[in-house]
Parts: structure tokens; sequence; C-alpha cells
């Protein structure tokens, strides 16, 4: 199966993202040719002029690369460093349309560190994933591999689910080229509904990759099915790419199957649509299958005709194949020496710096030694002053200790009295409320008791009673008198105890 083709159809899903590509191209070229005619700010003809060389990438590769090449005069004359790594970008996609494969990596590599030094991270990401276009076209498989990986962390991080299923495609491409089925089955089952949703042009470039899996397991009649589905697709979204692809793979499919009519009718299709492209690769390949089925029906001299066919343009193939290998491992190589020689110029800078900064610190040390010494000699000298202060200071201490040990043997003393004084007033606040409690009770009960008496026989002699009533209740109401007399009496002469015992006390203090 060519691989040239897919990774074509790859890279027109990153440019174009109409249905109808031949008219959306014509509507888009025409677009930018009045934009660029109408425009007089160079950032934006500048923008104008990339996207000039993109539509015509696969259209006419020399216009495009003459836009590009505007570009980046218009750059380089505006002093705008900006847009040089989206120009050298452009300008690599052409090299790798014209097969300079050594060229292609090298602008995108130099397009990449000029996107990581200015953090464009979607420039980043298509570089990265530009670069496994190529190592996927020399079949250094675990190189592109890698790259795919990167680039799918990158767009991951974008949210750019287009180009995500544009790069696990293309793992899934590598899978096949390796003949891990499973894995291919895997990635191509996980991208066919990234497809379907962000990417509905590239499900024709899966569902071939499909077939190619079930060509290599001999499952030829499912291989027919996704084929036809495959085919179907590319001719609703007129892509010419998967259409040459998908007409091939029938006609391949139909010899298997001894169908030589209808082998013959697919790969004519196939190659009308080859020459129409002007691809080596896919033109051998086709010539390839052409001449054994014209082989098979019995057209011999026809079948040598393109049979010389296929041997012409596959040694032309492999010629570019192999110079272009050559050119890129020159290229890596003087890219090894260059990171060489980087390397022992700053490890020199580094020898230099490092002097430099030794004798640096040397100064910078002697310098710090000589002021630190007269700073402590002048430390020395204050020191001493203040030790003397310290000295004279001490005696006083000494005297005021002094002074203070015997102002405390006095608070002492005057403690001790005060908390004689206390407990002494303590004790009699304790006798005096027991005094009061008592007077209190006294007045309360003792007294209480011949008044109520009192009341209680007068309240009799108010209901009138006999004359011997009368008399025996005055009787009574005398004799509460006269208790209540001594009651009273009794309670003065408390207070008149309480009261000398004050004064008595109050003497003793004075």
């Amino acid at each position: 199966m060519p691989k040239i083709k897919k990774i074509l159809s790859l890279i027109l899903l990153m440019y174009f993202s109409s249905t109808e590509i031949s008219f959306a191209q014509q509507t888009r070229i025409d677009s930018l040719h009045h934009k660029l005619s109408n425009t007089k700010e160079n950032n934006i003809k500048i923008d104008i002029l990339i996207n000039m060389s993109s539509a015509y990438l696969f259209i006419k590769s020399d216009s495009s690369f003459y836009y590009s090449q505007e570009a980046m005069k218009l750059a380089k004359k505006t002093a705008n460093q900006d847009k040089i790594p989206f120009i050298n970008h452009a300008q690599g996609l052409v090299y790798w349309v014209k097969g300079d494969l050594a060229e292609a990596i090298k602008l995108f590599k130099e397009s990449l560190n000029e996107a990581q030094s200015k953090n464009l991270q979607r420039l980043i990401a298509l570089n990265t994933q530009s670069i496994g276009l190529i190592y996927l076209e020399l079949e250094s498989f675990k190189i592109a591999f890698n790259k795919y990986q990167e680039s799918i962390r990158l767009f991951e991080e974008l949210k750019d689910y287009r180009n995500i299923t544009i790069s696990l495609s293309n793992i899934a491409k590598i899978y096949i080229g390796l003949q891990k089925n499973d894995s291919a089955k895997y990635v191509l089952q996980k991208t066919m509904p990234l497809a379907q949703k962000y990417a509905p042009h590239f499900q024709a470039f899966m569902l071939l990759g499909y077939a190619e899996i079930c060509v290599q397991e001999k499952k030829y009649q499912q291989a027919f099915q996704y084929a036809n589905k495959s085919l179907l697709l590319a001719q609703k979204f007129r892509d010419k790419q998967d259409l040459a692809s998908a007409y091939k793979l029938l006609a391949e499919l139909y010899f298997y199957e001894s169908d030589l009519e209808n082998a013959q009718e697919y790969i004519q299709k196939a190659l009308e649509i080859a020459i129409e492209s002007q691809m080596k690769e896919r033109l051998y390949d086709t010539y390839k299958t052409y001449s054994q089925i014209l082989k098979a029906k019995g057209d011999v001299i026809k079948a040598l005709e393109y049979h010389e066919l296929f041997v012409t343009y596959k040694d032309s193939v492999q010629s570019n194949i192999t110079k272009n290998a050559l050119k890129l491992f020159e290229y890596e190589t003087k890219q090894g020496e260059i990171a060489i020689l980087k390397s022992k110029q700053n490890q020199q800078q580094l020898v230099i710096y490092i002097i430099v900064s030794i004798i640096l610190l040397i100064i910078i040390f002697t310098i710090y030694i000589l002021l630190s010494r007269q700073k402590i000699k002048k430390i020395n000298t204050n020191l001493q002053i203040a030790y003397t202060d310290i000295q004279y200071k001490q005696e006083e201490i000494v005297s005021q200790n002094e002074e203070l040990k015997q102002q405390q043997n006095e608070i002492m003393m005057l403690n001790n009295q005060l908390e004689n004084i206390i407990e002494e007033r303590t004790n009699k606040l304790k006798k005096r409320n027991k005094q009061l409690t008592e007077y209190a009770f006294f007045n309360a009960h003792k007294l209480r008791s011949p008044i109520a008496t009192i009341l209680g026989l007068y309240q009799l002699l108010e209901m009138n009673p006999n004359e011997e009533e009368t008399k025996l209740i005055i009787e009574k109401i005398k004799i509460s008198i006269n208790l209540l007399d001594q009651m009273v009496r009794k309670s003065q002469e408390m207070i008149k105890d309480e009261e000398e015992e004050e004064e008595d006390d109050d003497m003793y203090e004075n």
C-alpha cells in the first residue's frame, strides 16, 4: 500500500476543513487574493501570505514556495521576528511535498526551536507532528511514534481534538507498517469517534487502515467492506488521495478474487489519479499492481511495459529515499557536532566564569578581612570602655543591694505585725458576728413571745368578757409586760457589753 497517500491526506486535513476540497480550495484562494490586494497592514499581509502558501501546497508547490518566500521577505523587511517560526514551518511543508525531507526537517526544527523560545504551544505541537511525518516516510517508526505521542500530549493541553485524531491515525499507520494489527485496531477504534466528531473527512483514511489490516490477515471479504465504505466517503468529500488508495486497494482485492475485469477497471482509475498527482511512490506502486493484473489477463507486452515503469519509478523513489536519509543523517550529524562545539564553548565559558568568580571572591574576601580587623579593633576599644563602666555600675549595684536587703527586712517585720493585727481583727469580727447573730436571734424570738401574748390577751379584752375573765386577762397582761420588760433590759445589757468590749479594744489598739 502506498504510504505517501496517507501522509498527504493527513497534511491536507491539517490545513483544509471543508468537505468539498476542490471547490473550497478555489474559494479560499480567491478570498486570500482579494484580502491581500486590499490589506495595507504588514502583519496581516504576512498572515495572508502564509495561508496562501498552505492553500497552494498540494495544488502547485512552486506557488506555495513563492508565497512563503514573500512572507519571509516581508517579515525580515519589517523586522517581524514573531512571524518567522510560522513561515519556517510553512516552507518546511513545501520542501516535504517536493520530497526534500532533509531541508524540510531542518526548517521544522528551526521553527520548533523558535516556537519553544517564544512559548508558542500550538506551533510547537504542529512542528512535532510534522517531524513525525518525516520519520514516518523514512520508515523510522520508533522516532515517528515518539514524535506523534509527544504531539498528542501537546494537542491534549490545547484541546485540539482534530489534530489528536490525525496523530492517533498515523500511530495506527505505524502499527500497520510493523504488522502489529491488534495495536493498530485498538488505536483505530479509539480514534474513529474523534474522527466522526472533529475530522469527518479523515474517516476514509481510517477505513483504509482497517482494510489494510484485513488484507494482512487475509480476510478479504471484510477488506472489501472497509474499502467500499472508504471509497464512498472519499467520493463524498472529493478527496482524490483517498479515492486513489481505495481504487487501488479494491483492484488488488478483485485481483486476489481473480475478478480481473473489475481489478483492471479500478487500477485504471487509481492510475489516472496517480498520474495527476505526479507522486512517484504512488505511481510505481500503481504500475506494479497494473502489471500484475495485465500479466494475469495474458497481456504480457503491456504488462512488461508497466513493469518497466514500475522499476523506473521504484528506483527513483528508492534513490530519493536513500538521498534524503543520507542528507538527514548528515544534517543530524552536523547538528550533533554543533551541539558538541557549543558544549565545549559553554564549558570554556564556564571555566572562565569560575576563574573570574574565584578572583572576585578573593578580592572581596581580602577587603572583608581588612574591614573586619578595623571593626574588631574599634569593638575592642568600645568593650574596654564598656567594661570600666560595668565595674563602676557593679559597685553601685552592690551598694543598692545592701540597702534593699535592709528595706526588705523592715518590710518583713511590718508584714509580720500586719499579719498579727489582721488575725486579731479577724477574730474580733468573728466574735462580733457571733454576738450580733445571738442578739438578732434574741430579738426575733425572745422579745417576740411576750409581745405576741399581750396582743392575744388584748384581743380577748375587746371581746367584752365578764368581770372574772377580765381580771384574769389583766393579770396575764401584767405578767407578759413584766416578762417583756426583763427581755428588753437583757437586750440592752447585751448591747452595752458589746459596746464596752469594742471601746476596750480601741483603747488597746491606740
